[in-house]
């Protein structure tokens, strides 16, 4: 490998560092394909270059798009393993087998808006494709269809909730980020006003007014983009599209919140038993997912 091509792969592998989880070997090993020539004429066939992804940004994203990032990656990972599973206990039924295939697409759209972004993993993203595969295969292999459907509109709930609490916390986060940013830009308008006015009766007063406003524009247009970064608008589609999906089969109960549970006082008035396990579920995986955002 030329001198080139070594520079290359290092700087990759420093990228993949950045994110660790996106895996070195994958980082090195497109460094060194792309800084192959085009065309290499062997006598022997060419061999189309092996595709690969984008490598994720040096820096790091901003904290709550980051944990907004971790927590849906860990709710898609345990759906899909839920689907999974169900569709492994159901010996591979076509209805099972589709809800699985869809799950398995928007897990992989949320990873791909994690790795573009840089965000890094949770610490429980193996013990959620655990839980999620091992509560499909249960559900569907010995729980009745009421109780399946129970758990399917439970896992329903608590993933589509993650996705609204992400869609949430990023526009208040871009909201907190814009107002920030006009104050700085008043500030710097008013600081600017005044060096202008001492500026009046001075030769060089209207060039170097004109450079002050130059670099007021560059700044605010910095301080514009990094407000809008927050919250980005391929992770707000993807997020609406956890949020939005179906993924309990038709006829499947959406459970009490816990708090309805906590105040009934019987079973009844939550809609019997199989509710109130709902309810526990969902409330379980909530609790789950927000603390995937935090590790």
């Amino acid at each position: 490998m030329s001198a080139l091509a070594r520079l290359r792969a290092a700087a990759a592998l420093a990228r993949a560092a950045a994110g660790p989880w996106h895996g070195v070997a994958a980082a090195a090993t497109q460094s060194i394909h792309t800084s192959a020539p085009a065309h290499q004429h062997d006598g022997s066939k060419e061999r189309p270059r092996p595709r690969t992804s984008t490598p994720p940004p040096l820096r790091r994203p901003p904290p709550v798009l980051d944990a907004v990032l971790r927590q849906a990656q860990v709710a898609e990972a345990a759906a899909a393993a839920f689907m999974r599973g169900q569709a492994l206990a159901l010996g591979g039924r076509p209805d099972a087998r589709h809800l699985a295939d869809d799950e398995d697409r928007r897990r992989g759209a949320v990873d791909e808006a994690a790795r573009r972004h840089g965000a890094r993993p949770s610490a429980l993203l193996g013990a959620a494709r655990l839980a999620g595969a091992a509560a499909g295969f249960w559900s569907a292999l010995a729980a009745p269809r009421p109780l399946r459907l129970v758990v399917a509109g439970a896992v329903q709930d608590a993933v589509s909730d993650a996705g609204t609490d992400g869609l949430r916390s990023l526009l208040e986060a871009q909201v907190e980020a814009e107002e920030a940013a006009r104050e700085r830009a008043d500030a710097r308008a008013r600081r600017s006003a005044a060096a202008d006015r001492q500026d009046d009766f001075s030769a060089g007063g209207p060039s170097a007014a004109a450079a002050r406003a130059r670099r007021r524009e560059e700044e605010e247009a910095r301080d514009i983009a990094r407000a809008r970064s927050v919250a980005p608008a391929d992770v707000r589609a993807v997020l609406r599209q956890v949020r939005d999906a179906e993924r309990a089969p038709h006829g499947a109960p959406s459970p009490p919140d816990l708090a309805a549970l906590v105040q009934a006082r019987s079973l009844s008035d939550v809609g019997g038993a199989g509710a109130a396990l709902g309810a526990a579920i969902k409330a379980a995986a909530g609790a789950a997912l927000r603390a995937a955002g935090k590790v």
